[in-house]
């Protein structure tokens, strides 16, 4: 719903302050306790929310809610500043949005079309593609064929396409940057709103806040940030739960269990209830879990059955107590040669 920006931009060295619609790579000092900018760790892929120095590519907007909760940027190195912003999605969020309200169907739906959109605005590139071909239309010696197969009239072919053409078309990594980073904002506002109204943050994911209260002062009915805790919906009010890890959990509410293991089935770990949960989580044991994995390569598909094993004391985005209640962000002091 909000401004984005749009054709030519320049890109500066010689920077002394954070503008409107550009992206800056900075090296900052950060010391909160939730801290807002993320840093992908280069060996393992993580995207962290530490404190200390280090530097990173940021959205302006980003950079503005850092500093105005008191972090520090210690240098500006470049900025990617564009000339030009308009409402380039309003017309058509507003579509989702209204799509949404009439029914459940429609609301599953038009949620998975703006999510598919933006997932194709950050293609990656790649060097083969499938396509299905009509039999009359099927000629191999203009084409790269790496295999095909013969269904009916119809051929399917994996081909070697041009280097870098295939998800360069209609990508651009621009707009999926700018809106995570403005959906962390909304994310990190409501946690301040959640913690400011006397709840103690638990655990989130991308669009989602677990916190607790007290039992006198439940917040039902009311709204932190961009969080209502609807009293009509099932799973508001938990009875139990337990984090151990990101994506793997289990809740209890209205004598109803919930648990999650990222990879793993919930028909895998029907038998697997809140008491083993809680002795892996506390005891940080390593369990083993059968799971179906399916591989798809060009055009066979293989599905096999497997063992994975979860650490229950594998959390590394923060730094748990002795006793596993509290945590604290990570600390980290990395400024690449390259800056």
């Amino acid at each position: 719903m909000d401004k984005f920006p749009f054709g030519e931009y320049t890109i500066n060295t010689k920077v002394d302050m954070i503008k409107k619609n550009a992206f800056y790579f900075v090296s900052v000092i950060s010391d909160m306790e939730l801290p807002i900018l993320p840093y992908r760790n280069m060996k393992t892929g993580k995207l962290l929310f530490p404190n200390g120095c280090f530097c990173g590519l940021y959205w302006w907007e980003e950079l503005q809610l850092f500093l105005n909760q008191g972090g520090v940027i210690k240098d500006i190195y470049y900025e990617i500043e564009f000339k030009e912003s308009d409402y380039l999605f309003k017309d058509f969020a507003e579509i989702c949005k209204k799509k949404r309200e009439m029914s459940e169907h429609e609301k599953i739906l038009w949620k998975l079309i703006p999510n598919s959109f933006i997932g194709r605005l950050g293609l990656k590139f790649d060097e083969e593609e499938t396509r299905i071909i009509k039999n009359e239309n099927y000629d191999p010696r203009k084409l790269k064929v790496i295999c095909d197969k013969r269904i009916h009239n119809n051929w399917l072919v994996r081909i070697k396409t041009e280097e870098g053409t295939v998800g360069k078309q209609n990508a651009n990594v621009l707009y999926p940057a700018i809106i995570t980073a403005k959906a962390r904002i909304l994310w990190w506002e409501s946690a301040q709103a959640v913690k400011k109204n006397g709840g103690r943050l638990l655990y989130c994911d991308t669009d989602s806040i677990f916190a607790a209260f007290d039992k006198n002062k439940k917040p039902l009915g009311k709204t932190h940030g961009s969080v209502y805790w609807d009293p009509n919906k099932p799973g508001t009010v938990l009875d139990d739960a337990v984090f151990a890890t990101s994506k793997v959990y289990c809740i209890l509410y209205d004598k109803k269990q919930v648990m999650k293991i990222k990879g793993i089935s919930g028909k895998l770990i029907k038998d697997y209830d809140m008491n083993k949960f809680k002795d892996a989580f506390f005891c940080g044991k390593t369990e083993n879990f059968k799971t179906v994995v399916f591989e798809k390569k060009r055009m066979r598909i293989k599905i096999s059955e497997l063992n994975k094993m979860i650490d229950f004391s594998l959390y590394d985005k923060r730094i748990f107590n002795l006793d596993k209640t509290e945590t604290t962000p990570l600390t980290i002091n990395t400024i690449p040669k390259y800056a």
